[in-house]
């Protein structure tokens, strides 16, 4: 396993846009529109043009890139030409954006292969040597909670509980939606698989033992209410990265896929884990022929990685226009937990 090497900066941006149709076959303008605002200010291995089915009936492309400071965001956000386009949506453009600061200090980045993949992309990786293969080992590596002594120090959310979600209308919400208060410590997740490296020997172990478990543990993730604390999902895919099998769903069967969580906070991460017993089995099994001496340890060719950020108030920045109504975090009532 490797990990990103401590970030110099204070802080880092994600920003994930989101563009909703009924159909990707051809291509949004406002995916081009955004593309082309993009590209001259981020490397390309910093942005990742993904899709997802839903909300509803729509299937959304997401741009989700990765800004090495805030000044780099706030420097592009405040361009001319992209208030101008942003500015300018009509009340009914189905997209949204979700700016999100991570402190350097409260995120961590973990992958088997040290690519420029996901986080990868602001650092070099260096060989995680322990802090691995155990639980709570993520709270380990997020260094303003790596030394915690207790429940407090690892940045429980300040809520008794989950907050109600109110029941969307099943149809478009006109105009701008925005959300700048929520609470501390949300808990922001982007797990990624890309199988197109799976050797023809892999490929056997894979389908004989952990294709089944892992597409189970993902329909759990995916079926989860926000009662668990599991806020909100994305199961995304990269379409053009091709297809490693068939079968339902069909998001799960592509090469490359990335998921999208919002979680209560970090805690309620660990519980869901802890208590699916197809993801113990698969973790168990996992680390079993990955982990150090196993079958596939120094020859396989499948690509993970993780990153866990726990949020300050005041780091989550959402504006939906025109979007489908509950889309992303919109409709949560805070003042209910």
């Amino acid at each position: 396993m490797y990990a990103l090497t401590p970030l110099k900066t204070s802080s880092i941006v994600y920003t994930i846009f989101g563009i909703q149709q009924h159909s990707t076959d051809i291509p949004s303008p406002l995916s081009t529109q955004l593309t082309a605002l993009l590209t001259p200010h981020l490397p390309p291995g910093n942005t990742s043009t993904l899709a997802h089915p839903g909300p509803g009936p729509l299937t959304t492309t997401i741009h989700l890139t990765y800004w090495p400071t805030k000044a780099d965001y706030e420097r592009w956000w405040h361009s001319d030409p992209v208030m101008t386009f942003w500015g300018s949506l009509p009340d009914d453009a189905g997209i949204y954006r979700e700016t999100i600061t991570v402190a350097s200090d409260r995120t961590q980045h973990a992958t088997n292969k040290p690519q420029n993949i996901g986080m990868g992309c602001l650092g070099p990786c260096a060989p995680l040597v322990d802090k691995t293969g155990y639980w709570g080992c993520y709270y380990h590596r997020i260094p303003a909670i790596a030394s915690a002594s207790g429940p407090e120090g690892r940045l429980p959310s300040p809520l008794k509980g989950p907050p109600r979600k109110r029941d969307g209308t099943g149809d478009i919400r006109h105009g701008r939606v925005r959300m700048t208060r929520f609470p501390e410590n949300l808990c922001f997740v982007v797990e990624g698989q890309d199988h197109s490296g799976l050797t023809d020997v892999e490929r056997e172990t894979w389908f004989g033992k952990f294709d089944a478990s892992a597409t189970g543990w993902l329909s759990e993730l995916q079926s989860a209410g926000s009662e668990t604390g599991l806020l909100d999902k994305r199961m995304c895919y990269d379409p053009r990265s091709g297809r490693f099998r068939d079968g339902e769903p069909e998001e799960f069967g592509y090469n490359r896929k990335v998921q999208l969580f919002y979680f209560l906070d970090m805690e309620c991460m660990e519980r869901m884990g802890r208590m699916s017993k197809v993801h113990v089995q698969l973790r168990k099994d996992f680390l079993k022929a990955y982990g150090p001496g196993g079958e596939l340890a120094e020859t396989g060719g499948i690509c993970l990685w993780v990153e866990t950020s726990i949020l300050k108030a005041g780091g989550l920045d959402c504006e939906y226009v025109g979007c489908w109504d509950g889309t992303g975090l919109m409709g949560f009532e805070w003042d209910s937990a």
